[in-house]
């Protein structure tokens, strides 16, 4: 059995043991007792018995007694017992006295025993046991650690962060091979329990303390009263009454964010509300009349000084699986230039990773190892110039099939600087997984984290703007525009029933946008200002039409693995896009021109911007999540 313990199902199974008949090797006291007696054994005043428990590695020893009156029933050493059946004298790792008697230990490979034992008193009993090997394994994916606890001593955890934005209910369960304290303090102790071995709670008749706290900082201290070191296994759960938005600031330079829209799936008003959403399409709208940004720092980003980006971000749920696709134009704005670029992270696990063969695409591949792997589409990315007004939407839409789903990029653009009709659709990015994937927004809540990391990120949907890639902070010396932010339902835009004016997920930040909305979300440089927004009118967007993705083929399983090669190497000069020709930067993507006339302009004649978009996108542009 792995753990995550799921000591819950341990309880279940004690439960069905206290009924289970036992099979003694040996009688050396206990007789059996008549059959219509519901005890099977029985021990004369002053008589003892015992199982004999043999570990072969790291296990959960799940036991029970039933008798008709109160017992002694001991967990022992093989030291202890044979000092105990020689001398009489008792010493143990863990002792009950009770006519009911359920418990379980964790303990290391060795001989063990348990001992009932009825110093005063004839007694008819039942007692059974069961042996289940474990692999504690440090999760990355729940609170869920084995530690060491020193002698006399206590170890601490801080528990993660989101118990500060809301009251949340938590779930403490624990093993430990001798009897330890599990505590909570937050500036002084609001639980202490009895030393345990198991924690067992035998009002709810469940394995674990189930309590119910105010927002603030908590650490689960354990503590060990013996003269010898303590081996625990712990795994809490937290359920917040509602995620906080607010909580990115913990991890955060004061004074930047991204900012733009976004929906957490949170209601602030005058009683916080949450809601759930699973959608397939994701539209992020933008309208712009002026955008210019400066960072004298951008190279310590490997970025331009020029450049900011404009993203739609959402969370992809599939079977337990959480990944993190973003829809990002990264504008150079001295040039007047947008690239059209993608990502994918997996964030199922605080090291969850992706290679070039679970994920694939003609236009990229992966990078980097381990948690920092992620995809992009460094292969084939689009160049194009824009003049003011610079209007479309972003586009996210995910379609499953037998393989796994696949996730398609779009920008919709129809104006730029004159009214035109331009779809691409720039990436299309194949996950080998179960297929059953949708966006996900929940205001009840974060994505899987584990030992790692102090906070998971949320379950939102954000169109914000910041930095131009790398965490940079960017501040905008001009900014006038107008967004919106919609989920798809049968080819209409519907809008989320709450906003807020920043986003989260992202580790783009910026220093001077300000938010408004009058039915339309309106933003412009100017103060920082985080907060709830009113609902938008979507009558007041232009409607969503366009030509949807070429369908993508099945993939041939035998050949997935040699789509892509050198997952880890940076782009070279033969990824980069050609920047001299239209043609050759949608060699590999799918444009369709419905109407007006084309924006990709001739890129040879903005040929003095061809150094630097090259530089950009030979540089691996890496936009994470905001973590510490």
């Amino acid at each position: 059995m792995s753990c995550s313990i799921k000591l819950n199902k341990l309880f279940l199974l004690s439960l069905m043991l206290v009924s289970v008949i036992p099979i003694f090797s040996h009688l050396d006291y206990a007789q059996t007792q008549a059959s219509n007696d519901p005890y099977e054994y029985a021990l004369p005043q002053g008589g003892f018995e015992y199982i004999e428990v043999q570990t072969n590695q790291t296990s959960a020893v799940v036991y029970a007694s039933l008798s008709n009156v109160s017992v002694t029933v001991d967990l022992m050493t093989q030291n202890q017992f044979m000092l105990f059946n020689t001398t009489g004298s008792q010493h143990y790792l863990y002792q009950q006295n009770s006519s009911v008697v359920l418990n379980a230990a964790l303990l290391n490979s060795g001989v063990y025993y348990l001992v009932i034992y009825s110093p005063y008193q004839p007694v008819g009993f039942n007692l059974t046991s069961q042996v289940i090997p474990l692999s504690l394994v440090n999760s990355t994916q729940f609170a869920e650690e084995e530690v060491q606890v020193p002698a006399h001593g206590y170890t601490s955890i801080l528990l993660h962060l989101s118990t500060e934005g809301s009251p949340f209910s938590l779930l403490l369960e624990g093993l430990s091979n001798q009897s330890v304290y599990f505590s909570l303090w937050n500036g002084s102790t609001v639980f202490n329990s009895t030393p345990v071995t198991a924690t067992l709670n035998f009002t709810s008749l469940t394995f674990g303390y189930n309590l119910h706290l105010s927002p603030g900082v908590y650490y689960l201290n354990i503590t060990n009263p013996h003269s010898s070191t303590a081996t625990a296994f712990f795994y809490y759960k937290i359920t917040p009454s509602y995620v906080n938005p607010y909580l990115t600031d913990l991890t955060r330079v004061p004074g930047q964010l991204p900012m733009g829209i976004a929906s957490y799936g949170v209601v602030n008003s005058s009683r916080i509300t949450t809601y759930a959403l699973n959608f397939s399409e994701v539209a992020g709208y933008f309208n712009f009349s002026s955008l210019s940004a400066y960072n004298p720092n951008g190279s310590s980003f490997n970025v331009s000084d020029y450049s900011s980006s404009l993203q739609l971000n959402a969370v992809l749920y599939d079977n337990g699986s959480v990944y993190w696709p973003q829809d990002v134009l990264m504008f150079i704005t001295n040039y007047s230039v947008v690239i059209l670029h993608d990502n994918v992270f997996n964030m199922t696990t605080d090291n969850a990773t992706l290679t070039n063969s679970s994920i694939t695409s003609p236009e990229g591949f992966v990078t980097g190892t381990g948690h920092n792997a992620y995809y992009g589409n460094y292969k084939n990315p689009i160049a194009l110039s824009y003049k003011f007004p610079f209007a479309g939407y972003l586009l996210m839409k995910v379609v499953n099939r037998n393989s796994g789903p696949v996730v398609s990029f779009g920008l919709l653009v129809f104006e730029n600087g004159s009214p035109v009709r331009e779809m691409f659709w720039f990436d299309n990015v194949s996950i080998r997984a179960p297929s059953d994937a949708s966006f996900v927004v929940n205001g009840t809540e974060y994505t899987p984290a584990g030992i790692f990391y102090p906070l998971g990120s949320f379950y939102d949907a954000e169109l914000v703007l910041g930095g131009g890639a790398n965490g940079e902070n960017t501040n905008f010396t001009s900014l006038k525009g107008e967004l919106g932010l919609f989920y798809v339902k049968g080819g209409n835009l519907v809008a989320f029933p709450s906003y807020y004016t920043f986003g989260a997920d992202t580790a783009e930040s910026t220093s001077n946008v300000h938010v408004t909305d009058n039915g339309v979300v309106y933003v412009s440089e100017g103060k920082l200002n985080p907060s709830p927004l009113s609902s938008i009118n979507v009558d007041d967007y232009p409607p969503l039409s366009y030509n949807p993705p070429a369908p993508v083929k099945e993939p041939n399983t035998s050949s997935a693995t040699s789509t892509i090669s050198q997952s880890s190497v940076e782009p070279t000069s033969s990824t980069q896009p050609a920047v001299g020709t239209a043609s050759s930067t949608l060699s590999s993507s799918q444009s369709t021109s419905q109407s007006g006339s084309s924006s990709l302009t001739d890129l040879g004649a903005i040929v003095g911007v061809s150094l630097v978009v090259t530089v950009i996108l030979g540089v691996i542009i890496e936009r994470r999540r905001k973590r510490s």
